[in-house]
């Protein structure tokens, strides 16, 4: 069965080696570039929450808490 397929084999080779070699790499150069503006946007909305998310989230808890939240 193999060997009945080397004539296919032989007229895609080049294309089938091309496609091995250069679409991991396109891949994996798409997989670093995610990753390197997943890392980007999180060092820079992490510490933003930090400083003012966190603050403002508790200032709500308890305005909402003490009944300053209610409406009427």
């Amino acid at each position: 069965m193999t060997a009945s397929r080397f004539d296919d084999l032989r007229r895609a080779g080049p294309y089938l080696v091309g496609f091995g070699i250069v679409l991991p790499i396109v891949s994996a150069a798409g997989g670093v570039l995610t990753g390197w503006w997943l890392s980007l946007s999180l060092g820079v909305t992490f510490p933003f929450n930090v400083l003012a998310g966190v603050p403002l989230y508790h200032r709500m808890a308890l305005l909402m808490y003490r009944g300053g939240g209610q409406a009427g």
